[in-house]
């Protein structure tokens, strides 16, 4: 294939993944029932590489330990065409995940006999239990109070449900139509992008797809590295912010962040942040997000770049 058809390639792949992720979206927002999804779009979908990297995507919460999670309990050598992971462990996730009520499915991709992605859906669920309606108390202490924490879990195998798993946690809520109605549009948004990444994978090739993860990837780290040259000077810069209160003890909360540019090295350092509150403001913060978040300011005014691991590389 020459340089140019390699070029053409790798953008047909990229405009199909996008195509793709909207589609998986559009069958959420359509099928969902609880406000929190239809309403509020308290919801995503994104395609991942086979090593956890996400290519495609629109959430602010990038992070590799979506699919890491899995890996520790579901080694990739063990998974299967039709298998669906779940989990909404915000520890396993290492801050991938931020509470409970936030539902992540994975669904592996395989291309000419061999894993090539990870299909992705998440999804804030209306009510699975815990201390009040809805799950989310101002008053609650412990994670335990916003409801039941699923580990990673293999949810089907083969297609088939393990239907004891989902027995148990559709008992833990208050509201059981509408919580498995959420349920059943994510685990069909992971399908719907697993289809359609394996017929994209049927015209071009897996190799193709994979060099296209690559290059979509190197695309947005290209374009954080001239951002970060450009915009940021030289030196170090602090800043304060402040957290009126955690609904529990009456005093503030702050969140100090220095940030360091230094021969072409930014470092982002938290250190000087309160540690954890009595109350649920709370949030365990994978290294990624304020990679990503720190990306998206620099390069929000350039449409073609793409939501991806290039902000964390």
């Amino acid at each position: 294939m020459t340089e140019a058809a390699e070029r053409i390639a790798h953008e047909l792949v990229k405009g199909g993944l996008n195509a793709a992720r909207r589609e998986m979206e559009a069958l959420v927002a359509r099928t969902a029932m609880s406000p929190f999804i239809r309403e509020k779009k308290d919801f995503y979908t994104a395609f991942l590489t086979r090593s956890g990297e996400i290519v495609a995507s629109t959430s602010l919460t990038l992070a590799t330990n979506l699919v890491d999670a899995v890996l520790e309990i579901y080694p990739a050598e063990t998974m299967a065409d039709g298998d669906l992971y779940w989990f909404n462990d915000p520890y396993a996730s290492k801050g991938a995940v931020s509470h409970l009520p936030d539902m992540v499915f994975i669904a592996p991709v395989f291309a000419e006999g061999r894993l090539i992605a990870f299909a992705e859906a998440w999804g804030h669920l209306w009510d699975i239990g815990g201390t009040v309606p809805g799950s989310i108390s101002p008053a609650a202490t412990s994670a335990f109070q916003e409801g039941v924490m699923i580990p990673p879990v293999r949810i089907e195998r083969a297609e088939e449900r393990n239907k004891e798993v989902w027995r148990i946690f559709t008992r833990n809520t208050r509201y059981p139509a509408l919580l498995a109605g959420d349920l059943e549009a994510l685990m069909a948004a992971c399908r719907l992008g697993k289809r359609r990444l394996e017929e994209i994978a049927a015209r071009q090739g897996a190799a193709v797809v994979e060099a296209a993860f690559e290059t979509m990837i190197r695309q947005t780290e290209s374009a954080v590295r001239r951002a970060v040259a450009e915009r940021i000077p030289e030196g170090r810069f602090a800043f304060r912010d402040r957290i009126d209160s955690d609904a529990v003890t009456d005093r503030d909360y702050f969140v100090d962040l220095a940030i360091e540019h230094r021969d072409g090295r930014l470092t982002l350092d938290f250190s000087e942040t309160d540690q954890q509150a009595t109350g649920p403001i709370n949030f365990l913060m994978d290294a990624s997000v304020p990679k990503t978040m720190l990306g998206l300011a620099l390069t929000m005014d350039d449409p073609a770049v793409g939501m991806n691991a290039g902000f964390s590389r």
